[in-house]
């Protein structure tokens, strides 16, 4: 069921730019929005078409519309998120859903991870 394509893209943490990979989907009937490697905490993070309600923590807002510090619990729709953690898991997921997973520059990245 490949149904994403691989791209180059970046993380930034502070002022530091990481190259990492994302993924896209190509067909309507993927089952995922987006996939995308976390370099800094070695983690493919992916983001699926479903959607949950779940409570969020976002600012607050004064009356001009601005954010305050202080921040409210909220019940929102969100995508469902699934996090790979496991070398093996994120090799598996990448082989079986992208369509250039043959051709396109991967692993390098991904075989930082230890697990």
């Amino acid at each position: 069921m490949k149904s994403m394509i691989l791209y180059k893209s970046g993380w930034t943490v502070g002022s530091e730019f990481i190259p990492t990979i994302k993924m896209l989907p190509t067909t309507t009937d993927c089952p995922f929005n987006e996939v995308l490697f976390d370099p800094e905490n070695k983690v493919l993070a992916i983001v699926g078409k479903e959607k949950k309600q779940s409570y969020r923590l976002i600012p607050k807002l004064d009356d001009a519309g601005r954010a305050t510090e202080t921040q409210e619990r909220k019940l929102m729709e969100n995508f469902y998120e699934y996090y790979l953690e496991s070398k093996e898991d994120i090799y598996n997921f990448i082989n079986n859903f992208a369509i250039n997973a043959d051709s396109f520059d991967w692993k390098d990245l991904v075989d930082k991870v230890k697990k």
